[in-house]
């Protein structure tokens, strides 16, 4: 993270506004359920003591700028002209936690309303305490931390440039829940092109000849997470056909975008993140 927090009127302190993030106390046996009536859903325990730890640690942080704060847990409501703002989502895939699956995380923008409106910086932290941000010089990771004396390395991502043909591509989309999944089932041009693909593995297995089958892959987990998968070198394409919440997307795309993503608008409701 940058030295100086632009909008900010003091330095970060050495630790900075990730170091928080690794710390959460997301495995404490905070996962009763309980309704929200503002959000009319249910929530964990654990997600509203992780936005609040959040929002405690970026007002000490920013005690001489305080930000205006926003978070799925707290408030969604649009904000006027401010010097600096945080979009948070503390426990981002709390089903995932609760399942004891590990693709979940804790994330945030930080930006100004105030013109020329900026995003300053995103941050991802993921449950193995590696921790992706970004400053004006391009997108980062910072390490775990080897020994308590230790301190943490980092290493710039950047991401390598090149094509790779929808039969052999690893896709990961917004599925996990029975709307988003049917979204896909309705795309028929779409369909097609698996059916066709199913075909050329079904043809390569009775020719004896399966290094000429399709490599694709799917994966029905996206969000932030999966950003990061993206960055890495692991999938090549997520995309969406319903619509993403911002709070929902923002950090994991910020980061993608840094290390040489792009996001393409492939028709009103669907967003593709690539690569360059």
């Amino acid at each position: 993270m940058a030295d100086t927090c632009v909008g900010c009127r003091k330095t970060p302190t050495r630790t900075g506004f990730v170091d928080y993030l690794g710390d959460l106390p997301f495995r404490e046996s905070a996962l009763t359920k309980f309704w929200n009536e503002r959000q009319k859903k249910r929530l964990l325990a654990v997600d509203l003591k992780a936005q609040q730890t959040g929002e405690d640690v970026l007002k000490k942080e920013l005690e001489n700028t305080p930000p205006t704060l926003r978070g799925e847990e707290s408030s969604l409501e649009s904000i006027g002209e401010v010097d600096i703002a945080a979009l948070l989502d503390m426990l981002d895939g709390t089903d995932l936690l609760q399942r004891d699956l590990g693709n979940w995380c804790s994330a945030l923008v930080l930006f100004s309303t105030r013109e020329p409106a900026r995003i300053i910086t995103a941050a991802i932290g993921v449950p193995n305490k590696e921790i992706y941000y970004t400053d004006a010089n391009g997108a980062y990771v910072r390490l775990p931390r080897t020994a308590p004396n230790v301190p943490p390395t980092k290493r710039q991502v950047l991401m390598v440039g090149r094509t790779t043909p929808l039969r052999d591509a690893s896709l990961a989309f917004y599925g996990q829940k029975c709307g988003n999944f049917s979204a896909i089932a309705r795309k028929t041009a779409f369909m097609k092109r698996f059916e066709e693909l199913a075909e050329e593995s079904e043809e390569a297995k009775k020719n004896d000849k399966p290094e000429t089958a399709p490599q694709l892959r799917i994966y029905n987990l996206a969000g932030n997470p999966m950003m990061l998968a993206l960055i890495e070198d692991r999938i090549d394409v997520i995309f969406e056909t319903q619509g993403q919440k911002c709070h929902e997307v923002a950090p994991g795309f910020v980061i993608a975008l840094k290390t040489g993503a792009y996001l393409r608008a492939c028709n009103k409701t669907s967003l593709f993140v690539r690569r360059s």
